[in-house]
């Protein structure tokens, strides 16, 4: 519909619009009463002057509990998805607040490496 609408087809454009604002008053009623974070499934939003950090709101898919070997802290090696991105979130269990769950939300700002699947 979006590509519809770069194209000029004004049914596209008139029919994302009216789509806008509709999620526009819904998201205005529920702000009322409600938390944002249960509005809010997920983001991924850069985070700071560097351009590897971002700050996120994503769905705990996996977790376990692993050691360093050189430190022998315990770590957290936990699978996300934000924006239907899955990736690995490596951190030390004394940084995270609560208990990690499938299915509950971890945020937090990260810095991201590697590659995305």
């Amino acid at each position: 519909m979006i590509a519809e609408a770069k194209r000029g087809n004004q049914e596209a454009i008139d029919s994302l619009t009216i789509e806008d604002i509709d999620t526009y008053a819904m998201v205005s009623r529920r702000v009322r009463t409600e938390d944002l974070y249960s509005i809010v499934e997920n983001s991924f939003i850069p985070y700071g002057s560097e351009s590897d950090n971002y700050s996120i709101l994503a769905t705990i898919l996996e977790y376990k509990i692993v050691k360093n070997p050189v430190t022998q802290e315990e770590l957290y090696l936990m699978v996300l998805s934000c924006n239907e991105m899955v990736f690995n979130l490596c951190m030390n269990t004394k940084d995270l607040q609560g208990m990690p769950m499938v299915g509950a939300r971890f945020k937090g700002n990260i810095w991201m490496q590697g590659f995305v699947r």
